[in-house]
């Protein structure tokens, strides 16, 4: 049973439509902008009998004032498994955390096979005895963030359902336009000719964030970055 992490954030609403899991799982760490996102699932192109919202467990204290939490998707993955024995992670090849990468699947692969007793038996999936190995799932690491969505638009879907996304931790109504993933999704948007600016609460620091990414050497994103940027007509 193939169980999507789910945010509603861009990457995860492009995974879902490419690759229809069984189960899109939304994890509520009662984080600052938890409200925001679980009010947001209503608006997307995703049956709602599709979508499970977990509350079990409180992070809230654990966020840091960049909205990181550290191991989050490590706590993640091990509720997923009880639900599923596949989970997918909709990590893109801009992503530079470790809990995103292809170390950490094989990490998680490896833990898992460990942990999981070989007869055991849940309601909603069973176990190793019946061929159902636990296994992390990254299928869209080897694409950039404008590559997902050009792959997505390629099928036909429609970009207006992108533009419902919610890929922000601020907790504004729109997004900030003043973070790196609000960057990131301009990026792409921008790449793929279907940008707008309405999406978001400020105008785009693009010179600054483009600096940023360049400095960084951000993997796989600085020719998108690019490029973007040379449509827009900033040099």
């Amino acid at each position: 049973m193939e169980i999507l992490l789910f945010s509603g954030g861009l990457d995860s609403y492009i995974t879902a439509k490419l690759f229809n899991p069984d189960v899109c799982l939304y994890i509520d760490i009662k984080s600052r902008y938890s409200s925001l996102e679980i009010e947001n699932l209503q608006n997307l192109d995703i049956p709602q009998k599709d979508i499970i919202v977990d509350s079990r467990i409180d992070l809230k204290d654990w966020e840091m004032e960049n909205s990181i939490i550290p191991l989050r998707n490590l706590f993640f993955i091990l509720i997923a498994f009880h639900y599923g024995n596949e989970i997918i992670l909709s990590s893109t090849k801009g992503d530079t955390t470790k809990d995103k990468d292809f170390k950490f699947k094989k990490l998680v692969d490896k833990m898992a096979e460990h942990l999981i007793v070989e007869e055991k038996k849940e309601k909603t999936f069973t176990w190793k005895s019946k061929g159902l190995i636990p296994k992390l799932i990254l299928p869209v690491r080897k694409f950039t963030k404008t590559q997902l969505v050009k792959m997505y638009l390629d099928k036909g879907f429609k970009k207006e359902e992108l533009w419902k996304t919610r890929s922000c931790y601020g907790i504004l109504e729109k997004e900030c336009g003043n973070c790196k993933s609000c960057f990131r999704k301009a990026v792409a948007f921008i790449s793929n000719n279907i940008f707008n600016p309405e999406l978001f609460e400020q105008k785009i620091d693009f010179k600054k964030f483009t600096q940023e990414t360049i400095d960084k050497k951000r993997k796989g994103e600085i020719k998108d970055t690019k490029e973007a940027m040379r449509k827009i007509g900033i040099k």
